[in-house]
């Protein structure tokens, strides 16, 4: 028992630092798009739902940190200039000359529909080409899971223009340590957590089964000649130790279990978060402003994320 449960901390804390080693080594890229997103069209569905999945899309695309957002008030300004305040810019070539003007590499535009539920569709438009490169869409069958649809276009977009996000496949096949899939998610204090939790309760255990087994030992050898008084002291050490092994081991397996009840339940990846800050283009003499969020604004944002607050906000 006591070289299988070795065994099994060497092979878990081995995983652990090649792949914490592989993620520290790795450097971190700097590729943020220029994108500009415009109000979503609401079709047959009620005008302060597409405000509101827009506003979702918007923070979810910030939040991923690789896109540099143009800042509401500055479109706002340009519609203004251009005459298009109030019927905006509904084909191509109004969002490729709103492009240039305001230096985008994308335009986003879109529309919220509703048949029998609802569908998000966002197209995105190449602002030197002039063409689509990109279609996204998402259903939700109530309005409150626009949320989650605006987290599945997010990703999609980032897909699109950034090779991937992270993927079912690659948060599972991580779960293997606990702590790991946390952080490959976005939740990095909960996920760096679980992973200290994992390394010291393992620490503590192949400790304290070492300590066992040396007790044990020193038990089992006491020879014919020994004092009763020796023989009870060294069973008593050796009960002890095994009493002290039994917990570590319920504990290194209630991080386990913790760690894979929150992975299957909490913490799946429904938005791509970068570790980074995205960036929103706030013009000459606009100012933004900044809080903190203290609840779980979307699925995937941790306690305390900084959200972005725009001094005129959708």
């Amino acid at each position: 028992m006591i070289k299988t449960a070795a065994s099994i901390i060497t092979m878990a804390l081995l995983s652990f630092f090649l792949l914490a080693g592989s993620y520290l080594n790795a450097a971190p890229k700097d590729e943020r798009i220029r994108i500009a997103l415009l109000d979503l069209r609401a079709g047959a569905a009620e005008s302060s739902l597409a405000q509101f999945a827009g506003a979702r899309l918007s923070e979810k695309l910030y939040a991923s940190g690789k896109f540099t957002l143009v800042e509401r008030s500055q479109l706002e300004l340009i519609l203004k200039e251009q005459g298009l305040q109030h019927t905006g810019c509904a084909d191509n070539s109004c969002a490729v000359q709103l492009g240039r003007i305001l230096s985008v590499s994308k335009i986003l535009m879109g529309s919220l529909d509703r048949v029998d539920s609802y569908t998000l569709s966002i197209k995105s438009i190449d602002v030197e080409s002039g063409v689509v490169d990109g279609h996204f869409s998402s259903r939700a069958d109530l309005g409150k899971d626009l949320d989650r649809a605006a987290g599945e276009i997010a990703r999609k977009v980032y897909e699109r223009y950034h090779g991937g996000g992270p993927s079912s496949a690659g948060y599972y096949l991580r779960g293997a340590v606990p702590g790991w899939s946390q952080v490959y998610s976005g939740h990095e204090v909960k996920g760096y957590s679980l992973m200290g939790a994992f390394v010291f309760s393992g620490i503590f255990m192949g400790y304290s089964l070492y300590d066992f087994k040396n007790k044990r030992a020193e038990y089992e050898d006491l020879g014919q000649g020994t004092s009763q008084s020796t023989f009870d002291r060294k069973y008593e050490a050796s009960e002890k130790a095994l009493t002290v092994a039994r917990v570590s081991v319920g504990i290194f397996a209630a991080v386990y279990v913790l760690h894979v009840f929150d992975m299957l339940l909490f913490s799946r990846p429904t938005v791509v978060l970068g570790s980074n800050p995205g960036k929103i283009d706030t013009g000459p003499g606009m100012s933004l402003h900044c809080y903190y969020a203290r609840d779980n604004v979307y699925p995937g944002a941790d306690d305390a994320r900084l959200m972005v607050g725009l001094e005129k906000r959708l």
